[in-house]
């Protein structure tokens, strides 16, 4: 909740919004521990003026927000609140027929829809649990089976209504030719963390 968090080097795997044609799924379960102003859930962090980012605000819900050159490019209402300490499933699908349809979904069902066709590419890692500063907006809580796909995972079609519903996995993620990222979060590790103190 302050200072725990997970990055992953830079790729272009990781170009969410880097093209119109381009599906992409990001999904994950996450439990909160507290709902404290914003927490940041995953993002691509290249400087503060140039990032993509799912965070959480209390009293709002969750957000997409796409920044490039200092401007927002990319801007879901907050909407989908989470406010127990339960596990939740959370998806963002990207859907491109000739234009992008972005859809949020919370335990299978869609929260929120944005019709967008802007793009852009960052040079940043992937930060899980924090702003990509290393510091600002902790999340406080449990993340697991954490997935990046460039396709339509859950064959989702996102609507202004927005009434979409997707499968929630019952299950661990498999990987596949479209997997770009995925951590289980439940892997067993042994030895030195380097860089770090174990307590």
């Amino acid at each position: 909740g302050t200072g725990d968090y997970l990055s992953v080097p830079d790729h272009a795997d990781f170009d969410v919004v880097g093209s119109i044609s381009q599906d992409y799924t990001i999904d994950f379960w996450v439990r909160f521990t507290d709902h404290a102003s914003q927490e940041s859930l995953i993002e691509q962090y290249e400087d503060s003026s140039n990032f993509w980012r799912i965070d959480h605000d209390d009293g709002g819900g969750l957000t997409l927000l796409v920044k490039s050159g200092g401007s927002s490019i990319i801007n879901m209402g907050r909407s989908g609140e989470i406010t127990d300490t339960d596990w939740h499933h959370i998806a963002l699908c990207k859907v491109t027929n000739g234009s992008v349809e972005w859809g949020l979904y919370v335990d299978g069902a869609q929260v929120d829809y944005l019709s967008d066709n802007s793009t852009d590419t960052f040079a940043g890692s992937i930060y899980v649990g924090i702003r990509g500063d290393g510091s600002s907006n902790p999340f406080d809580g449990n993340i697991d089976e954490m997935r990046i796909t460039n396709t339509n995972s859950f064959s989702a079609s996102p609507n202004a209504t927005p009434d979409d519903t997707i499968t929630v996995p019952t299950s661990q993620h498999t990987s596949d030719a479209n997997t770009k990222l995925l951590i289980h979060s439940g892997e067993a590790y042994t030895g030195a963390l380097t860089g770090e103190t174990t307590q």
